[in-house]
């Protein structure tokens, strides 16, 4: 009815109180994803996940995010908010560039200098800064992108002012 070509699921379950998703809870939405990707498939649409940072837990496979990646299958897409791929501890450039072709879409934000990415610090507002002022690489992240296949960039501001903070970052993005 609204004319969306893609559909994202934007969280996965799991144990809030841990912060971290299980391999159960991976594998589960793992396959629920297959087979919801498949389903949006035959109606046109595509299927996606939007990635937090829970899934980047350690996993026999490496971490829960690959264990995700390989067991929902090719179709299935993501879109990487790249502050909560760090606060989860994962490096976004690498992620790019470990998953060429599955990262859809990202969400840029910036972190303070001096913040542990996996730290609770991280997930006050505050460590939410204008983009191109904090800790992120944004300027390599943006290169594993392109190299990635990423079709589109959402610029998000989780600050206690993203009035303030926005327009700033987009000035910023227009200088890259």
């Amino acid at each position: 009815a609204v004319g969306a070509t893609t559909l994202l699921n934007p969280y996965l379950p799991h144990d809030r109180a841990n912060r971290q998703a299980t391999r159960e809870d991976v594998l589960k939405a793992a396959g629920d994803f297959a087979r919801w990707s498949k389903e949006c498939r035959a109606a046109g649409k595509r299927f996606g996940y939007h990635i937090h940072g829970q899934e980047f837990g350690p996993a026999p496979e490496g971490t829960l995010f690959d264990v995700l990646a390989k067991e929902s299958g090719p179709d299935v897409g993501f879109e990487a908010d790249v502050y909560w791929v760090a606060a989860g501890g994962a490096d976004p450039v690498a992620l790019l560039g470990k998953h060429p072709g599955r990262i859809w879409f990202t969400h840029l934000k910036d972190m303070a200098k001096g913040i542990g990415p996996t730290s609770e610090a991280a997930r006050r507002e505050e460590s939410k800064v204008v983009l191109g002022t904090g800790q992120m690489d944004v300027k390599g992240i943006l290169a594993a992108a392109t190299q990635a296949g990423v079709e589109l960039h959402f610029l998000e501001d989780e600050s206690a002012d993203p009035a303030g903070q926005i327009p700033k970052s987009v000035a910023y993005y227009k200088t890259l």
